[in-house]
């Protein structure tokens, strides 16, 4: 039973992703993580990331203790773990209320344990793919389902609305060398066609 109860925890999401934590509330913290999760705000980028992916949560209790030492236990399993290509958290150190606002103190200290830290190529790309997959896959789900009211609302913002020289040319340097499947050519075809025959070109 860990409700109300103090000490170090694993968060595991997906196969082989982890996080090291701790608090003065078990109970409450696994419902903020899982919460924030589903809700898509979760502070953690690289966590939120491998959710948004898996749909996978676990959450196991590896020690309990006193409040007093929940820092000192936390931070020896950080250590062991840090350079796991795997691991998510986001800090070399174990600091009281992660998840909470940061004085700019604290903030620093965090940025400066995270200078240096590197991920293999390999790595990279396989956070890279994840993360573009899956926000494509929702992108597509999420302009199907929109309402007529939905779309009258885009349409009436965009009217008038021009790009500047300087955005042009900025948007036609990010896609130059960028290949298209075939299907993304007829939905753009598509898409195109139906623009003009509105207007009645």
């Amino acid at each position: 039973m860990m409700k109300s109860r103090s000490g170090v925890y694993l968060i595991k999401i997906g196969p082989n992703n982890f996080y090291y934590g701790s608090s003065s509330n078990l109970h409450i913290r696994k419902s903020g993580h899982l919460c924030a999760l589903k809700r898509g705000k979760h502070n953690n980028k690289k966590m939120q990331q491998a959710w948004d992916f898996y749909q996978d949560f676990s959450f196991e209790i590896v020690e309990f203790c006193p409040p007093s030492k929940i820092l000192k236990i936390e931070q020896k399993y950080i250590n062991g773990s840090i350079d796991n290509p795997f691991s998510m958290n986001i800090s070399s150190k174990a600091i009281p209320g992660f998840h909470s606002q940061h004085s700019a103190e604290t903030k620093k200290k965090i940025s400066n344990s995270l200078k240096g830290r590197q991920f293999s190529q390999e790595h990279r790309d396989k956070l890279r793919y994840k993360r573009s997959d899956k926000t494509r896959k929702k992108m597509s789900i999420s302009a199907k389902n929109r309402s007529a009211e939905t779309i009258k609302k885009i349409r009436k913002t965009l009217t008038g609305h021009s790009v500047s020289l300087e955005t042009r040319e900025k948007i036609s340097k990010s896609l130059q060398g960028r290949k298209q499947s075939n299907q993304h050519r007829k939905n753009i075809s598509k898409g195109l066609n139906r623009h003009y025959s509105r207007k009645g070109v």
